[in-house]
């Protein structure tokens, strides 16, 4: 089975608005070495530094209208390794940053040793128990997503959450040494109007792929389930994010799954009528403009959920093929380039 870790924030004091929530997403344009360990390129590192630069500012500035970004994300293989983590972390402990804040991101291939270094740093969380670092070969790499919170307290703490399954292009390599994560974090906390939210975050292809006979976010929905069952209630899920850079997001795979996912016939104490689905991809080209490949960054909602309707969007896509069966909307979300 794939273990799922509940971390309740309201320890940390992190208190979300019950009605909208303030969100940044970045769709960066990435180059990566063309054979593992996947990294950004050395000619491209210090561009997509600047990115981060950029979104984290864009995060700060809130001009979305909310108080405050409360959730800041990006996709798989755009934080380039330790020097890319120590800008986002120098970013959310400085004193302008806010509290009660999130901040979601896939880091380019670690080492087993910048991995171990990486855990064994103070306010740092990993499932050691089902991600045992001595399992770890010399030789495998770690596609690693982070979730970062900054505590009412100002204290910036972390989660590692180790790639469950490798994608398509993973597989397809002569020596295949990815290591592979066996848990999820899913987080918990308050709403102000004194109900609960619920996220988690996958890796790209995690959202899809079969690990022990069953797809991963359905062992979180059956977690939840058995807790829901626990205290004879119903628990709701807010937001899922699936953090990509994924050439084609519109794959029959990916979106097919999204039908299951908001079938309230599976898991009904599990309510997703209200889940925002966050699909945040990295870019298809270097500047603005249409792509064949990547990109698609999006929001999905089942028909039910409720939104209110800005005036003028920042961005704004209509018309062209329909890739999405009739119960599920799409969104699509500002971009940084």
């Amino acid at each position: 089975m794939v273990h799922v870790e509940t971390v309740d924030l309201a320890l940390r004091g992190v208190q979300l608005p019950g009605d909208r929530v303030g969100m940044v997403i970045a769709q960066p344009y990435i180059l990566l070495t063309a054979a593992e360990p996947y990294r950004c390129t050395a000619e491209t590192k210090q561009q997509q530094l600047a990115v981060l630069t950029e979104t984290l500012a864009a995060a700060r500035a809130a001009r979305h209208g909310a108080p405050k970004t409360h959730f800041t994300v990006f996709p798989e293989y755009s934080i380039p390794g330790h020097e890319g983590i120590a800008q986002v972390e120098a970013a959310l402990r400085a004193a302008d940053w806010p509290t009660g804040t999130i901040v979601i991101g896939g880091t380019d291939a670690l080492s087993r040793q910048d991995f171990v270094t990486l855990a064994g740093e103070p306010f740092t969380h990993l499932d050691t128990i089902h991600n045992e670092l001595n399992r770890i070969a010399q030789t495998e790499w770690i596609n690693c997503g982070i979730t970062w919170v900054k505590a009412e307290d100002g204290t910036v703490e972390r989660w590692l959450q180790p790639k469950l399954y490798p994608a398509w292009p993973e597989q397809n390599i002569p020596y295949q040494t990815m290591f592979r994560g066996n848990s999820v974090f899913a987080f918990k906390g308050p709403f102000e109007n004194e109900t609960q939210y619920r996220f988690f975050s996958l890796v790209c292809f995690d959202w899809i792929a079969t690990v022990h006979n069953q797809k991963v976010w359905r062992w979180v929905m059956e977690d939840l389930r058995q807790q829901a069952s626990q205290a004879q209630a119903e628990l709701s899920l807010s937001w899922l994010f699936v953090i990509q850079r994924n050439r084609k997001p519109s794959d029959d795979t990916f979106l097919t799954e999204v039908t299951s996912f908001f079938d309230q016939t599976t898991f009904p104490n599990v309510r997703r009528d209200r889940t925002c689905l966050v699909f945040a991809n990295s870019a298809g080209r270097p500047v603005p403009g249409r792509a064949d490949l990547y990109g698609s960054t999006s929001l999905v909602f089942s028909r039910q959920t409720l939104f209110a309707e800005p005036k003028c969007y920042p961005t704004f896509s209509t018309g062209g093929r329909r890739f999405r069966p009739p119960q599920v909307m799409c969104v699509l979300s500002p971009s940084l380039p």
